[in-house]
Formats: C-alpha cells, sequence, structure tokens
C-alpha cells in the first residue's frame, strides 16, 4: 500500500516524460522496483529527466515497469484527492504485464510498455558542480518549477540548481513532503555562444 505520495510524485515526473517519441519507451513513466520499501519513478525525453523515489512498504515485485504517460496523466486525475478528504492508502499490484492501481473507491489497471528503459543513471550529474555559463530552456525550468510545487511541503516551492557547464544539470528539490525520499530533474543545457 501507498499513500496518496503517490499521486504527487506523478505529477512531478509526468512533466519531463515524452508523449509521441518513436522509442515507445520513453513514452512512459518507469516504475522501479528495487525493494519493498522504495519505489523509484523517472520520466525522460530525451532532453530532461525527473526522477522521484517513494520511501514506502509496497507489494510490488522488484523489475522495472513502464506505465504509459497518458495512464498516468488519468491516474493523477482520477486518484487525486479531493478537497477536505483524507488520504486512502492506493494499493499496486502486478500481475501478467499488468499494473493494476486502486483504492477504497476506485481501480484501474493498465499494460505495461514493452522494452527496457534506458540507463538514467548515467545522465544525472554526480561530481561536484563545473563553473561556467549555461543556458536552459526556460519553458523546462518553468515546469520544473511547476512540478516542484506539488511535492514540496505547503507548497513551498525551493529548488536548488547545481550546473555542471555543458553537461546535464540537475534541479533538486529542496524540501520534498514526507514519503519522498528524493525528488529532482535532470536538463540538458544548451550552448550559448
Amino acid at each position: 500500500m501507498i499513500t496518496q505520495t503517490l499521486i504527487p510524485a506523478l505529477s512531478f515526473v509526468s512533466h519531463a516524460a515524452a508523449t509521441k517519441d518513436i522509442r515507445d519507451y520513453l513514452n512512459g513513466v518507469l516504475f522501479e522496483v528495487e525493494s519493498q520499501d522504495s519505489l523509484t519513478l523517472v520520466s525522460c525525453d530525451g532532453h530532461r529527466l525527473a526522477k522521484c523515489t517513494i520511501t514506502q512498504e509496497h507489494a510490488i515485485d522488484p523489475g522495472q515497469y513502464i506505465v504509459p504517460i497518458q495512464f498516468v496523466k488519468e491516474l493523477i486525475r482520477d486518484f487525486k484527492p479531493k478537497a477536505r478528504q483524507t488520504d486512502t492508502p492506493i494499493s499496486i499490484t502486478w500481475n501478467d504485464n499488468q499494473l493494476h492501481f486502486s483504492n477504497a473507491s476506485r481501480s484501474a489497471s493498465t499494460a505495461c510498455i514493452d522494452g527496457k528503459y534506458p540507463d538514467y543513471q548515467r545522465i544525472i550529474p554526480t561530481d561536484e558542480p563545473v563553473l561556467g555559463a549555461i543556458g536552459f530552456n526556460a519553458l523546462f525550468l518553468e515546469q520544473a518549477g511547476k512540478a516542484a510545487k506539488v511535492i514540496t511541503a505547503d507548497g513551498y516551492n525551493a529548488i536548488r540548481l547545481i550546473g555542471r557547464g555543458l553537461e546535464s544539470s540537475l534541479i533538486e528539490i529542496v524540501n520534498p513532503i514526507s514519503d519522498i525520499e528524493s525528488a529532482f530533474v535532470v536538463v540538458m543545457p544548451v550552448k550559448l555562444s
């Protein structure tokens, strides 16, 4: 069972997913399960990447599951708590290439996208920042800020930009809500002339 933390986390990563890419695996959100108490959500469109890790017990078998982005958007819409509604745990189960999501009042299922998700860890900056003049697509930065607002405590929009020159740069969410271990967006800079 996962609390309503799943919905803000999905809202956070969904903005970076492709919608009409020829590479089908980018048209979805990766649900990466390494243990029974951690769920990592990742999306990428080839220019930016969003990752959010939820630390909470669940019943999904370890593995990688790519959920179509259109289904993710429906989940966000349908499972988003209404005003003054208490958090209702969401159950996620896996069965015959299908993920099933349910809570006390609704349920939904989807077939997962076939394919192997790219090794997203390779583009996440890990070294100390390299200073230099960099530029970014302003729309990507704006969307990262809006996405951060969804998963930060009391809507406090705290982000930190860690630039690495002409390599990918990290936008880290500073104050995520409980149960979200970490959240960040990776954006590819553009060369300034």
